[in-house]
């Protein structure tokens, strides 16, 4: 028999055994383990709520990578100087071109440092701007600017709701596909990344000779993908041929593309290009993973409005009172992220600025309105240029207007919801509630509010006072760093029917100018309506005239290529008089039209040539000083720019001497509600 310390120490194991195991149920029962079938009772537990709070690692940082989690915990503490060495390699790679290596080392750092935000923007920038301008071909760059959208896209999957990574992917799509150089092109490419590769196969466009192009599958083809077959023959692409067309589909059959290759299915949402965000944040009017992205949304800059819409859900609720950014403590850290640049009123506006971007690039693409397009503008039966024997119209699947009206649509929203758009009478109230805390500290309400604390203050009505002084002072700095009216106006007014005509008619006029479409006289006949029709868009729309200065430079740009059309005699004797050029300007033809200072005729072949000259310094249409304040249509500031950017010389230094007596400006028209 035991004796008692015996007894006494199996006792107090048993007890501390039970101990353990009540803890440990208890514990399972804390942490929600065992309570998933009941959810009123796991809505108690850590888990339960840790889950309501998204507050789980995943929920936290995103999903887990578990092929980078065993690496790193296999080096222990020596990942930092692993992921040294990786780093220095991969600036020795890029060095020596070796760009396969380079991709393969990059994809170990961010693997070896997952939830470091650092290196996903860092690499993924390099690659999609650095190393892709390295490239001569352009499937090679584009290939490169896929990769680092890519890697973005896969960092962004890892590291939830930050909104940093979503921004500089929209921030990607915006610019490679805007304002990169070979923007055509690689919109085109972009185009065919969003096309299934079975549906752009050049040899199903060929006869059975395997030489000659199907005239009606081909057109089938034009039908499915009108903005991609209208930017690869009327932009700077310039396909002349049906021909030409399929060895460009051909050359570029292998680009990255969204399917698993041979087969119809879809590859992994980060593995797809373009990459979209998740289904469940996608808005009615984006494309979406996993689906058909047809022409009508095949568009690198729709991708980034879909980016730009996603990166905005992690951020705390916007106020429609003019606003600063909320520091920290004044929003919950838990649940809301709060984006370190840009600033946050502009870091809200990348949607509607994508959306005005969409539009732009319809505009210049001649896709104003409804009407058709016309494949084969005016060419002769017998023209080689001519892609059918029979005139083609294929009807837009999105235009301009459409565009501009939605952009409109988004502008005042983001106004409205972001503090930006304030009724007048709103902006009089606030003025108003101002004036006590002005007339306190002697200064006006034009004025920003002076730093000052609660405990200086008077009383509790001069405190609401000097929240509404901080209010406009918000409101005024707001409105001055995002341009927003500027925006909101210029939609306003692109979007307006007289506008959408003005552009059909210089769109028209510069068809008429460029090959394979070049009728210099026509050109000219539609430059003239043209110009007529812009002096009354702007003449009756003081707000899009005011808004800001692309109209003017694309006006300065159009009446550069109309003189260079009535200057393009390339003999010295014309070049170096002036007094000749108009004689001969005057005396040409009959049929004349006439600007104040300069009558302007027709009829100049005889004097024509095909070499691009420099214009000489004549006044144009819109340089006369017949506007409704009296001066120029385009102002001097605007005018030197141009010439400057074009690099063309000075533009004549003043109107001529002719002055037309100014018009009254139209009253300022409403924003529509």
């Amino acid at each position: 028999m035991a004796n008692q310390y015996q007894l006494a120490a199996r006792r107090r194991r048993i007890s501390y055994i039970g101990g353990i195991a009540v803890l440990f149920v208890l514990t399972l029962f804390l942490r929600g383990t065992v309570t998933k079938g009941a959810p009123a009772l796991h809505d108690l537990t850590i888990d339960g709520r840790a889950a309501r709070l998204e507050m789980t690692e995943l929920e936290q940082q995103g999903e887990a990578e578990l092929s980078g989690s065993a690496v790193r915990l296999l080096l222990t503490g020596s990942r930092g100087i692993a992921i040294s060495i990786l780093w220095i390699s991969a600036n020795d790679k890029q060095v020596k071109n070796d760009w396969n290596e380079l991709d393969v080392i990059v994809r170990s750092i961010t693997k070896l440092q997952p939830h470091f935000i650092t290196p996903w923007q860092f690499q993924s920038w390099n690659l999609t701007y650095n190393v892709s301008v390295e490239l001569d071909r352009l499937n090679d760059m584009y290939f490169w600017i896929a990769r680092g959208i890519n890697l973005l896209a896969e960092g962004e999957r890892i590291n939830k709701r930050n909104p940093d990574m979503r921004y500089m992917l929209a921030f990607y799509y915006q610019n490679k596909f805007s304002v990169s150089d070979k923007v055509n092109t690689l919109r085109c490419l972009y185009q065919m990344s969003c096309i299934h590769p079975e549906d752009r196969n050049p040899d199903d466009l060929l006869n059975p000779d395997r030489r000659t192009v199907n005239a009606d599958k081909f057109l089938s083809f034009c039908v499915a993908n009108p903005q991609l077959v209208r930017r690869l023959r009327e932009s700077t692409v310039q396909l002349q041929r049906p021909e030409d067309v399929v060895r460009f589909l051909r050359e570029n059959a292998k680009v990255p593309t969204r399917f698993v290759p041979g087969k119809r299915d879809f590859s992994d949402r980060t593995s797809q290009f373009p990459v979209l965000p998740p289904t469940s944040s996608i808005a009615d009017d984006d494309p979406a993973p996993n689906t058909e992205i047809p022409d009508r949304t095949s568009d690198a800059v729709i991708a980034a409005r879909a980016w730009f819409r996603y990166s905005l859900e992690p951020l705390p609720p916007a106020s429609e009172r003019p606003d600063r950014a909320p520091s920290a403590g004044e929003y919950d850290a838990a649940k809301y992220r709060m984006p370190k640049q840009p600033m946050l009123i502009i870091f809200r506006q990348g949607a509607p600025r994508a959306q005005t971007y969409i539009a732009e690039r319809l505009q210049k693409e001649g896709w104003m309105d409804s009407s058709p397009w016309v494949m084969d503008l005016e060419l002769a039966p017998d023209d080689g240029n001519r892609w059918f024997r029979d005139d083609v119209s294929l009807a837009p699947s999105m235009h301009s207007q459409e565009a501009w009206t939605k952009a409109y649509d988004n502008w005042l929203k983001h106004g409205v919801d972001n503090g930006l758009y304030v009724k007048p009478e709103r902006l009089l109230e606030y003025q108003e509630q101002a004036r006590l805390f002005a007339r306190w500290r002697g200064i006006g309400v034009e004025m920003d509010a002076p730093p000052v604390s609660d405990a200086d203050m008077p009383d509790d009505e001069t405190r609401l006072s000097y929240k509404a002084l901080q209010t406009l002072t918000y409101y005024r700095q707001n409105i001055q760093v995002t341009q927003y009216f500027n925006f909101l106006y210029g939609s306003e007014g692109e979007m307006a029917p007289d506008t959408i005509r003005a552009r059909s008619l210089l769109n028209r006029a510069e068809r008429y100018r460029k090959a394979p479409f070049t009728n210099e006289v026509k050109s000219r006949q539609e430059y003239v309506k043209a110009f007529a029709a812009w002096k009354e868009v702007l003449r009756n729309q003081i707000n899009l005239r005011m808004s800001n200065d692309r109209i003017q430079e694309d006006l300065c740009e159009a009446q550069i290529d109309f003189l260079r059309l009535v200057t393009r005699a390339n003999t010295p004797a014309l070049r170096s008089s002036y007094a000749a050029i108009t004689e001969i300007l005057n005396s040409a033809s009959p049929t004349r039209v006439g600007f104040p200072g300069l009558p302007m005729t027709f009829a100049f072949d005889r004097v024509s040539s095909r070499l691009k000259i420099d214009p000489l310094p004549l006044m144009g249409p819109m340089d006369q000083n017949d506007g409704p304040d009296g001066q120029p249509w385009i102002r001097e500031d605007v005018r030197s720019r141009v010439y400057s950017r074009l690099k063309i010389g000075t533009p004549p230094a003043s109107p001529p001497a002719i002055q037309v007596a100014p018009t009254p400006n139209p009253a300022t028209p409403d924003i529509k509600q």
